[in-house]
Order: structure tokens, then sequence, then C-alpha cells
């Protein structure tokens, strides 16, 4: 039985400067230039024929730190478990750039048949997934506390808790994702406590 066992330790580099020493153009176009420069990664990774896991995992890029860890085994139906944790990041600065120019929606044949969305991958395996952010920063909008909780089971993955702080409110939010037949049903709950409109119009 072939095992793996072994620490992974990537020293900080610059991506950017990467792709510049081999000649090549960044593949991203982000609103701030100065993004992916301090990249760097920890991680002990064990692996045999049936399952493979990530322990202590570290994950920094720029300014947010990441730790995570993950568990997959393939034996039977596949199962995977992922625990992410980031203390802050501000999503804004690796979008691109506001563009001047609308680009025009892109014209729908009448012709063309609809094509049915395979959901077969979403049924084929389990998971837990759990992510927590301190605080994170998307379309300006800020957000803290965030924490995830999602299941799933052979296509129907429960959103048990999603919750997070927003100008002196509180978000909640919980719901049901039923990929087990190929025509989805979906339900979602949410709930907004206390949240500032003025500071959030502002922003």
């Amino acid at each position: 039985k072939s095992q793996v066992d072994l620490t992974v330790n990537i020293q900080t580099f610059s991506l950017r400067k990467l792709f510049a020493s081999l000649g090549l153009d960044f593949p991203l176009e982000t609103s701030d230039p100065e993004t992916f420069k301090k990249l760097s990664m920890d991680l002990h990774l064990k692996a045999d024929q049936a399952s493979v896991g990530i322990t202590d995992g570290k994950f920094t890029f720029d300014e947010t730190l990441t730790g995570f860890n993950l568990a997959l085994k393939s034996s039977g139906h596949p199962n995977l478990k992922v625990y992410m944790e980031i203390d802050q990041i501000n999503a804004d600065r690796y979008l691109p750039p506001p563009s001047e120019e609308e680009k025009p929606e892109p014209v729908k044949s009448g012709t063309e048949k609809d094509q049915e969305t395979d959901y077969s991958a979403l049924r084929a395996f389990d998971s837990v997934i759990d992510v927590k952010i301190g605080e994170m920063t998307v379309s300006k909008v800020k957000f803290s506390n965030f924490l995830m909780n999602l299941t799933s089971v052979k296509g129907l993955f429960n959103l048990k808790n999603l919750s997070l702080n927003t100008y002196d409110g509180t978000v909640l939010s919980s719901g049901r994702f039923d990929f087990r037949k190929n025509t989805p049903v979906m339900s979602l709950n949410f709930e907004g406590k206390g949240i500032q409109a003025g500071p959030l119009l502002k922003d």
C-alpha cells in the first residue's frame, strides 16, 4: 500500500514577477496592480490509494492569510471535508477594473434547443464545508464575522448556517438545494437585523 507523507513549504514569491521572468503577460487584469506580489504556502500532506489529507495548511496572498484543512476519502462513496479560515480580504482589489464601455448582451438564437444541465457531478460525492472570514469587502460593502456551514449527501445540499455582521447589523441565512434529480429544487431563508442603511449607501 503506497503512502505519501510530506511537508510542503513554498517561500514568499511574486506571481507577477514569475510570469514576467518567463516572458508572459500576467493573465489576470485586476483593479489593484499591487496584487499577487506576495504568495506563500505551508501544509502537511498525507495520502494513500483511498484518501488524501491536508493539515496545518497556510496560504498567504498579499495581506490575506488563509488557514485550511482538507480530507478526501475516495473509497465507496467519495467524501470531502474542508475547513477554511480567512483573516481578512478585500475582494475588490482582485476584480477587473471597471470598463467604460458597456458590452452588449449576447443575442440568443431561438432555434437552439436549451441544453439540459448535467448535475451528476454534484451527486458523486458527499461533503462538509466550513468557512470563516474575519473581515471582507465586496463591491465596497464591508462584512465581518462571516460563517458558513454547508453539507451535502448524494446531491442534497444543506446550507445549515450562513451568518455575517455588516453595518451594525446581522444577516442570517439557511437553505436547501436538491440536485438529486435533473430538475433542481431550491429554497433559501434570509433574515437581516439592525443593518444601518446610511453607512451602507455611503459606501
